[in-house]
């Protein structure tokens, strides 16, 4: 995941400090995947809900 997060720091085209940010994420890894799988199922009620996936398919 590190080496994800620093090629897309690399490819953005504005000025960031993304590189290397995975020792920031880390030690918060268990609460964002936590945070992730309290809101996903939330996303995809809104997303159903919406209709969003039956529209990109017309």
């Amino acid at each position: 995941m590190g080496q994800a997060l620093d090629v897309i720091a690399g490819r953005i085209r504005f000025a960031n400090r993304f590189a290397g940010i995975i020792e920031e994420i880390a030690p918060r890894y268990a609460a964002l995947e936590q945070g992730f799988l309290d809101f996903y199922p939330e996303l995809q009620e809104e997303v159903k809900a919406a209709r969003v996936e039956e529209s990109l398919s017309l």
